[in-house]
């Protein structure tokens, strides 16, 4: 993450050194410099937090997404398959991130990790075969019909022997990383170490608001006050 940050850094001070006439083109620089100072500023513990969430995370996105755009070539298949035979190896490299992270303090809710199990044990409910939500990929349509059964027969071995493997190890993981999680009474960044400046720095990076978080939390408190002032 940090060798990404300072390619990210070292963007957006090449393109703010750009020297530009026209309006326009100054407020496109300025976009993109912007949008890149927002993804170090913003991308801080996305792993072991934002990436297991039940409704957001990496679980979710898969199922929500892994089906959902159309294959046409040849390549295409093959590379949905590499992708397929491929989570496993990515879901693991996660945990390591989140199991590493909580060792220093920084993990998700508890119940936000027993949901995301809980949403895999569902998953590895329903019997392998037609039913099963990644085995609904379309092969690519250009195909021809002979072709198109074999990458079907060849997308249900994937599923059936490396990724529903994997998902299972998934599962017990997320339980166990569970036992370590934040109660919910203890559900924000403020309540995990360094949190403070995390929360300023993701102030920044959606709103590009440069206050602390009691400042921000005092302009509510205030609004409130009028609110009820009127």
């Amino acid at each position: 993450r940090a060798a990404l940050d300072a390619r990210f850094l070292e963007f957006a001070e090449e393109a703010e050194a750009i020297e530009i006439d026209g309006e326009g083109e100054r407020a496109l620089r300025d976009v993109i410099a912007t949008t890149a100072r927002s993804e170090v500023r913003g991308g801080a513990w996305q792993p072991e937090l934002f990436m297991l969430n039940p409704r957001m995370g990496a679980w979710e996105m898969i199922l929500s997404f892994g089906v959902s755009f159309p294959l046409t070539t040849a390549q295409h298949g093959a590379d949905y398959i590499a992708k397929l035979r491929a989570m496993p190896a990515m879901l693991e490299q996660l945990m390591d991130v989140a199991d590493a992270a909580a060792g220093e303090g920084r993990v998700a809710l508890a119940r936000h990790l027993k949901e995301t199990a809980a949403s895999v044990e569902s998953y590895l409910a329903t019997p392998s075969g037609p039913d099963e939500r990644l085995a609904q990929q379309a092969p690519p349509t250009e195909l021809d019909e002979a072709t198109q059964k074999a990458w079907r027969s060849e997308r249900d071995e994937a599923l059936r022997s490396v990724v529903r493997p994997g998902l299972a190890e998934f599962r017990t993981r997320l339980l166990t990383l569970a036992e370590r999680g934040m109660p919910d009474e203890k559900p924000g960044l403020v309540h995990l170490p360094g949190g403070l400046d995390v929360y300023r720095d993701k102030m920044w990076s959606h709103l590009l608001l440069d206050k602390t978080p009691e400042e921000v939390h005092q302009l509510g408190l205030d609004q409130i006050a009028k609110l009820e002032d009127e």
